[in-house]
């Protein structure tokens, strides 16, 4: 004959249960709140310092002489060197992992212009080279400043972005400068806390669940 368990007992085990189930939906929300505020406070504060980054960046470019730049053959353009030379500066003392400038060619692409970091390598980024449209270059190309909302992942890194127009005297957009700051040490660490929360939550629900049972 099967043994019933007492009214009490079934009480004790459906308040355990309960607060159990309590303890583990605080700290689920608890965790999900820290994380995307620290998520959130990262990309705000690294998004308006790429912004300014890059707005100063737009200020050292001679517009006329940036519009001449359209073939391979103008990297030997001495302006080339010296835009350049002007804009690797920036990105050093700011902390930029990449700052560039590019524009849009007659068939509507997107090409690069200069690559600071590579400028005078042995092998740079060359004026032409088509990239891939990403978020923010449309914003960006109507006159918008753009600065990231969330993190992005991809083959050139963990990074946040900026982009910045560049205007002629006739307030025509002809480009923009983008900047991209590297976040994949702040990435690692938003996952790793995340993954600490489930440990902790797990070690919670074993302990109540072997104190009450």
């Amino acid at each position: 004959m099967i043994s019933k368990i007492p009214y009490k007992e079934k009480i004790e085990t459906k308040i355990c249960l309960s607060f159990l189930l309590t303890v583990l939906i605080i700290i689920s929300i608890l965790s999900s709140v820290m994380y995307f505020r620290s998520y959130n406070m990262l990309v705000n504060n690294v998004g308006k310092k790429a912004s300014k980054i890059a707005q100063v960046a737009t200020e050292k470019i001679n517009i006329e002489k940036f519009k001449d730049l359209k073939t391979v053959e103008d990297m030997n353009n001495p302006y080339f060197n010296e835009m350049g030379k002007e804009l690797n500066y920036i990105r050093v003392i700011s902390g930029a992992k990449y700052l560039y400038a590019m524009r849009k060619n007659e068939a509507g692409q997107y090409i690069q212009i200069i690559e600071s970091a590579d400028y005078n390598s042995e092998d740079p980024a060359e004026i032409g080279t088509v990239e891939d449209p990403y978020p923010g270059f449309e914003d960006v190309m109507q006159g918008k400043t753009y600065i990231d909302n969330k993190i992005s992942v991809d083959h050139y890194g963990i990074l946040l972005s900026a982009y910045y127009p560049l205007k002629d005297s006739n307030n025509n957009v002809v480009g923009f400068v983008g900047i991209d700051y590297n976040v994949e040490d702040e990435y690692n660490e938003f996952h790793k806390f995340r993954i600490n929360i489930l440990i902790i939550s797990i070690i919670i629900w074993i302990y109540i669940f072997k104190k009450n049972f």
